[in-house]
């Protein structure tokens, strides 16, 4: 029985492998059309608390720290006097019921920091958080979130896409990670990625940020 669901499971993860990379195929036209980037992030989770009310609203609240990257020439680093790529720190809060769905308000702030982790200036987050492809089943490693931000002392704003990375067993998705066994699997570029050693804080695998952000 174990073997079966070992197979089953790698079938699941390689349907959706392959339905990611039909998506995409279907975008690539319209990508022509999108703006380039102000700036990318990557950053991971190193705390979260999860509450559930009553009326089943899951709040949660998360930190996580990385960096940012500007694109082309702009960005979050180079308004703040810095190289490119920059720390940066995530406050983000979350409200989602799920009675009515799966997706909820997302709030949150962005802090560029310099070397000393002082701030050097702060980008404002309001979004929506999809906790869809995690709930469904099967079961998808992946968030998605998307809004809107906006850096008033950096005379900057616009919109943002993010995808949170939840960390699975590279067999099940049949892969082989030598280093830990356990692998980012993101359905919707198709990519996978396997883990290392900055993917863990106090030893415990966590979950991993990439952002891109649009100035208008």
């Amino acid at each position: 029985m174990r073997r079966s669901r070992s197979r089953d499971s790698r079938r699941v993860w390689r349907a959706a492998l392959l339905g990611g990379a039909a998506l995409l195929a279907w975008l690539v036209p319209w990508a022509a059309w999108a703006q380039a980037p102000f700036a990318t992030a990557t950053a991971w989770e190193i705390q979260e608390a999860i509450v559930f009310s009553p009326l089943f609203n899951r709040l949660s609240s998360a930190t996580l720290v990385g960096w940012a990257e500007d694109v082309g020439g702009d960005g979050l680093c180079a308004r703040t006097g810095q190289a490119s790529p920059c720390l940066i720190n995530i406050q983000a809060s979350s409200n989602i019921n799920l009675l009515t769905g799966t997706s909820g308000q997302l709030d949150g702030k962005l802090e560029v920091l310099f070397p000393d982790l002082t701030v050097a200036a702060t980008v404002t987050i309001q979004g929506t958080l999809d906790l869809g492809p995690l709930l469904a089943v099967p079961p998808l490693p992946v968030a998605l979130a998307s809004g809107k931000w906006n850096a008033k002392n950096l005379g900057a704003r616009g919109t943002f896409e993010a995808t949170f990375l939840v960390p699975v067993a590279a067999a099940d998705i049949g892969v082989v990670c030598a280093s830990f066994g356990l692998a980012y699997f993101n359905p919707f570029t198709p990519t996978v990625e396997c883990l290392e050693f900055a993917d863990f804080s106090l030893g415990f695998p966590v979950i991993k940020l990439n952002a891109e952000l649009v100035r208008k």
